[in-house]
């Protein structure tokens, strides 16, 4: 199928003119039939339906190779036609190549939703990274309904899975901040072999970030604010030691860790556990401040990949003239549609 793949691309893009061209043999619908139904071939009458079209995999761009694959399945009828046409049956896929494709469709979909919320530019992610990586594991256990060709792609994966996602101490803290994912069975198997308890584990995190910032345990005072890194960290040092606000020892930050961890439940935080922190600073001062530190939207380079993808769908070959201001302003409505869109029904 490999080799096959790059041949049918160039084919069907030089047989373009043969798609738009010839009437006599229009492609009506998307499924294989070996006896048609009556109403093949039947005209269209209903709302315009888009174009059918071929992607082509690109490295650099995420879920090139799903959706390569998914307009292969959903234009197979018309692949079929074509490669008839121009007389190169050869590069007609074969129905076991056909159902690998399907296999392959499945197995890759749910990597898609996975980078999809890990991408995310509006929420923080770190918290849900522990949720993911198990959901991951999950995709990538063999079972016996899987083909040859998904089970050695499985086995590849595992392979390579602890090197290329492993869990560190902020992820599996980020993941104990979220009510929603306190008893994950990963977090429990991880601490188990830790022998430590869950508010344990989120008390070691505060006492570390607390001496990650220069500040001396053995100090009889500290406040949660010490923990926030600030480029006055010296400063905060010396108004902590001569201040007599709080007076700190471990118990008190393990009892609001255990309380945290007793007390919380999954119906407190919906979508925005940054919320929930904010609403809680007064309760857990402590763990509050590592939640700031730790869950907060990552500043990743996705948005300005996805205004360039848009761009070069923007600017093709048959638009190269189109003025700049006027790219701008098909990238904004793109990018802001529904908002668009609401703002003309008004």
């Amino acid at each position: 199928m490999n080799k096959h793949c790059p041949e049918i691309f160039v084919s069907i893009e030089s047989s373009g003119d043969i798609l738009e061209a010839d009437e006599q043999y229009p492609i009506l619908f998307q499924e294989e039939y070996d006896d048609p139904p009556d109403h093949v071939g039947e005209v269209y009458h209903g709302p315009p339906k888009p174009s059918p079209t071929l992607k082509t995999y690109t490295v650099t761009r995420w879920h090139a190779l799903l959706n390569m694959l998914r307009s292969l399945g959903l234009n197979r009828c018309g692949i079929n036609t074509i490669l008839g046409r121009i007389d190169k049956p050869e590069l007609i896929l074969t129905s076991c190549e056909w159902k690998l494709v399907e296999d392959l469709i499945i197995f890759l979909q749910p990597f898609e939703t996975i980078v999809t919320s890990l991408s995310s530019e509006k929420h923080a992610t770190i918290n849900v990274a522990l949720l993911l990586r198990s959901e991951i594991e999950a995709c990538i256990r063999a079972s016996d309904d899987d083909s040859l060709a998904i089970v050695q792609m499985k086995e590849s994966m595992n392979e390579q899975f602890e090197r290329r996602f492993p869990i560190s101490d902020i992820m599996l803290a980020s993941a104990l901040l979220d009510p929603r994912f306190v008893n994950l069975k990963s977090i429990t198997e991880i601490l188990m072999k830790k022998s430590l308890s869950k508010s344990d584990f989120l008390a070691r995190m505060v006492l570390k970030e607390l001496k990650d910032n220069g500040v001396e345990l053995s100090n009889a005072i500290v406040t949660p604010e010490a923990i926030q890194p600030s480029s006055t960290t010296s400063i905060c040092a010396l108004a902590i030691k001569h201040s007599h606000e709080h007076e700190f020892t471990d118990s008190v930050i393990e009892q609001e860790c255990q309380t945290y961890i007793s007390s919380v439940n999954v119906s407190q935080v919906k979508n925005d556990v940054v919320k929930f922190w904010s609403d809680r600073q007064k309760q857990f001062p402590w763990l509050s401040t590592l939640a700031s530190k730790y869950l907060c939207v990552p500043a990743t380079s996705t948005p300005s990949e996805r205004v360039f993808n848009v761009a070069g769908l923007t600017v093709s070959a048959r638009r190269s003239s189109i003025h700049p201001a006027n790219v701008n302003k098909t990238i904004f409505v793109h990018d802001n549609y529904e908002m668009c869109r609401a703002s003309l029904g008004n």
